[in-house]
């Protein structure tokens, strides 16, 4: 039972969700049933839901049926009921947090109902509610819409002769929700092209943007924010767009909840990484200031977890420009929210890296030796990291060995996209720094320039630094 649906749902809910939960079950009007009560109020007590022992299937059933003999189909059969009441719970608690959404609704019902009173006494708090939202997001563009397409319901409803209905008024905001979902869909599928080899067709983006600019609706921030994440990602270069991202997030990051705002700031942070990765050290410097903001307002944070892959880039920016302190810091204090799976090797690893960065080889040397993980990129990060501490150490019998095996194992992997052409043209260049003759200025002059000529790869400038002291 240790590895049902049920008990991975219930792992999710915090103190307060449990609480509500157990009033849920109490009301006859969700639940009739005394053992699926039974079973919630067993699972969450102490740490049962932790422990497997009090998770076998056996225990469970003789603390729920306890004057019973051992019936599985019986338990299947409370599980179910128990896995039925908590999606419902959580369908409801999830629609009942969005308090306009909530009002539109019942507006409908009463609309429906024609009690034409409370029709407009719930549109006109739901209009006030609308007007007052903190946020301006898509959630609240989709909110405009129901709430416009809502009025036309009514009135539709009972004249017929009407001069004017709210047609432009429903236009207007269908199209602003259309266009701020396909601005984000657009933003996110570029942002994975980067990393991944996937092609996808989504229609409709010149004339989105063709929209866009022509009605001037990128000084919105729900469309403003991924207007210009859009035109930065395609158009890296031109540091305008960027900028002006830059001055978006900061004027209007507001008016987004946590959650979308960390979808922003990771792809702010994706198009720093791009031209980190394309040779603009400035953008190291760009990246940790939103890496700082993110960890300031626990942006990072879901359902109490920070992602392994954030924590790492965090560790890794932070340590290349010198901030030892606050990220050995960070390391201490936001290894608790990595995933538990994760923790113990990423942690590690990321000590790896600031022990790495600062010099203390053999302290990353100590964490690297054992290291591994089912990450196709984060496994290709440790070879790398080393590869180049085998070749400081002078380790070249361990070095070669591992250029090999990190050869071998890049040709395995095909999905990683442009990384593994990196790592590979890291394995070569490395490969003629081991064997040139410090002495034959030409030959080494000649693999200076074929580094710099190469596309630009993380480990480049440490292979220039190594050829200049030969």
């Amino acid at each position: 039972m240790e590895n049902s649906y049920l008990i991975t749902v219930l792992r999710t809910l915090d103190k307060k969700e449990i609480r509500d939960f157990k009033k849920w079950l109490i009301s006859p009007a969700h639940n009739q049933r005394e053992d699926v009560e039974d079973l919630f109020l067993y699972l969450t007590s102490s740490n049962h839901l932790e422990d497997d022992k009090y998770l076998q299937k056996e225990r469970v059933f003789k603390k729920v049926f306890p004057k019973e003999a051992f019936d599985d189909a019986k338990l299947r059969q409370t599980i179910h009921f128990l896995t039925k009441s908590v999606e419902e719970f959580l369908v409801f608690s999830e629609w009942n947090s969005n308090d306009i959404r909530f009002q539109i609704t019942l507006a409908s019902i009463y609309r429906k109902r024609n009690l034409e009173k409370a029709f407009r006494k719930t549109m006109r708090s739901s209009e006030v509610k609308q007007k007052n939202s903190p946020y301006r997001n898509n959630v609240y563009l989709e909110n405009e819409y129901l709430l416009q397409n809502e009025k036309y319901a009514f009135w539709s409803g009972r004249t017929k002769r009407q001069s004017t209905f709210n047609f432009q008024e429903i236009s207007d905001a269908l199209d602003a929700m259309f266009i701020t979902n396909k601005l984000k869909l657009l933003c996110f599928s570029d942002s994975h092209k980067a990393v991944v080899k996937a092609n996808y067709n989504i229609g409709l983006e010149e004339e989105v943007i063709r929209h866009i600019e022509q009605e001037n609706l990128q000084e919105r921030p729900a469309v403003g924010i991924y207007y210009y994440i859009l035109k930065a990602f395609k158009s890296p270069e031109e540091s305008q767009y960027y900028e002006k991202l830059k001055e978006q997030i900061h004027d209007f990051g507001h008016h987004f909840p946590d959650s979308e705002l960390n979808d922003i700031v990771l792809l702010a942070l994706n198009y720093c990484m791009a031209r980190i990765n394309a040779g603009e050290k400035r953008f190291n410097r760009e990246a940790f200031e939103y890496q700082q903001m993110g960890i300031e307002r626990d942006i990072f944070l879901e359902n109490n977890q920070i992602d392994s892959t954030t924590f790492r880039n965090i560790v890794v920016n932070g340590s290349i420009l010198n901030e030892f302190d606050w990220v050995e810091q960070f390391i201490d204090s936001y290894q608790k929210y990595l995933p538990s799976a994760d923790r113990e090797k990423m942690s590690h690893y990321c000590k790896a890296i600031l022990f790495f960065i600062k010099g203390d080889y053999e302290k990353c040397r100590d964490l690297l030796i054992h290291f591994d993980y089912d990450d196709i990129l984060l496994t290709t990060q440790a070879k790398s990291m080393l590869i180049r501490l085998y070749y400081e150490q002078d380790e070249y019998d361990l070095l070669e060995a591992l250029l090999e095996s990190t050869r071998n194992y890049l040709a395995r992997k095909k999905v990683m996209g442009y990384r593994r052409e990196q790592i590979m043209s890291m394995i070569r260049l490395t490969r003629k720094l081991v064997r040139v003759n410090p002495y034959d200025e030409k030959r080494k002059g000649k693999l200076k320039q074929e580094i710099i000529n190469a596309k630009y790869f993380a480990e480049k400038g440490w292979l220039l630094r190594q050829v200049e002291a030969l």
